[in-house]
């Protein structure tokens, strides 16, 4: 009775490290895979899942349940923490790298958010133009500039029409002048010569009546 009370105990013992074991294989499960060792399987080498696997296939059975040497538990223990150990530095190597990669990216991210604004300034910069400290847009500066020549064309025009109708009244006057200088001129000599002969005729008369005397 105690015989078997004591194989009772062993084996409860022996399913609790197994069921532990499995727990174990599952959560191992998803560390990356090593590269396969040619060596022969043991419990000191390969993979963590292989000397999981060798140390099931070389334990006795009983019944239903694997009867596994304490020594052989006590070693995939310390090769699981260790494997445990290494992964979670593997975890903490790759968490530094991704948290660098992330700050890269923030500043990468950051760089082309001012490279946009720096191109829409550029580009309002190119589209549009300072006009007398006000700052307005390429095609309203073109209309405003064209307007600008049209009315000094105009003015142009303009000044030009009034310097030759000026021109021409002024030659016209001039001529006018030197007519109306021409006319008194004539006048002036016909009553010069009309007074000489007035005077030349008076002169006669004076002369005959001193002759008749």
């Amino acid at each position: 009775m105690q015989r078997r009370n004591y194989i009772k105990n062993q084996a409860s013992q022996h399913l609790i490290v197994f069921i532990f074991l499995l727990f174990s294989s599952s959560t191992v499960g998803i560390m990356p895979a090593r590269a396969q060792d040619e060596e022969k399987p043991s419990l000191n080498t390969g993979p963590i899942e292989q000397q999981f696997d060798y140390m099931v296939d070389k334990s006795s059975n009983y019944e239903d349940y694997k009867v596994i040497k304490k020594a052989w538990v006590y070693t995939f223990r310390s090769h699981f923490l260790d494997s445990l150990k290494s992964m979670r530095t593997d975890i903490a190597g790759k968490q530094v790298l991704i948290n660098s990669k992330i700050t890269r990216i923030d500043s990468l991210n950051g760089e082309l958010q001012q490279t946009r604004e720096d191109l829409q300034t550029a580009i309002k910069n190119r589209d549009s133009l300072t006009l007398f400290g006000i700052r307005m847009y390429k095609n309203l500066y073109n209309g405003v500039m064209w307007t600008v020549i049209i009315a000094l064309i105009v003015a142009l025009a303009v000044f030009i029409g009034l310097f030759k109708r000026s021109n021409k009244i002024t030659v016209q006057t001039r001529n006018d002048l030197d007519e109306l200088k021409q006319e008194f001129d004539d006048h002036r000599r016909q009553s010069r010569e009309q007074m000489e002969v007035v005077k030349r005729k008076h002169l006669d008369e004076i002369n005959k009546l001193r002759n008749s005397h």
